[in-house]
């Protein structure tokens, strides 16, 4: 009489769970479609801008700046696209290797160096010349750590700093990006990495995402045996914290 009293409950469960999934699938969809048009049509107007005679030098700089920028949440938004399709699409087992993070991190820091330095946002990398190789998937890593570093560049203001720090700990090895952006409230902590979530106190100068990447960092870190953690402080900044295991020396 339980089992029969059970089923019921149970495919209640089942089909709210599917609608659930189903409504965040159409909610997704719909974002994507209107975070991918906005950053394009601004980007077209600036190009259609550059092209005209009478832009003045200083001017014409500037909408090269913004065209940039607009490029560069495009591929941001394809990436994490990209990224989503090769875990959950194509269901990709990750291929842990022993990899030099001194070198990845340095790489990773070049990469939004620029982006950095036209927000006037400084940026720096350090690493001990002793920290040992780790162990990790190379192109989810990289991923995951650009992620973080776009997501500190997005929320510190100009004149802000970012920090990213690597250090031996007692069960791995620890990569903190640290900002001392707008911060993160309590209430938004708990969901930063659930996939589609989108935090409340975001300027208006920032455009968000479709709510992919953080929860393709966690699943990437995750997948390769080691945790992501955060602490953040409304108006003071913010610290995120990758634990990646080191490398077997055999």
């Amino acid at each position: 009489m339980a089992d029969s009293e059970e089923d019921p409950r149970r495919l209640e469960e089942v089909l709210a769970e599917e609608a659930r999934v189903t409504q965040g699938r159409a909610e997704f969809l719909n974002r994507v479609a209107h975070d991918l048009k906005s950053p394009l049509t601004t980007a077209m107007l600036m190009a259609d801008l550059i092209g005209l005679s009478d832009t003045g030098d200083e001017q014409r700089a500037e909408y090269l700046k913004l065209l940039r920028e607009q490029l560069r949440r495009e591929q941001e938004i394809l990436e994490n696209l990209l990224n989503v399709t090769r875990s959950e699409v194509l269901k990709m087992e990750p291929r842990p290797a022993p990899l030099d993070l001194a070198n990845i991190l340095t790489q990773v820091g070049e990469t939004v160096r620029q982006s950095c330095s036209e927000m006037e946002i400084s940026l720096s990398v350090e690493t001990p010349a002793d920290l040992p190789l780790v162990l990790g998937d190379e192109q989810g890593l990289r991923s995951a750590l650009e992620e973080l570093l776009e997501n500190a560049r997005h929320f510190t203001p100009a004149g802000g700093e970012i920090r990213v720090e690597a250090r031996v700990v007692d069960d791995g090895v620890a990569v903190r990006i640290i900002d001392n952006g707008i911060g993160i409230s309590g209430e938004d902590i708990p969901f930063l990495f659930e996939k589609y979530f989108r935090g409340e106190n975001i300027p208006s100068t920032v455009r968000p995402g479709p709510g992919l990447g953080l929860s393709l960092v966690r699943s990437t870190v995750e997948s390769l045996g080691g945790r992501v953690h955060v602490e953040s402080t409304l108006g003071e900044g913010t610290r995120f914290e990758i634990l990646l295991l080191v490398a077997d020396d055999g």
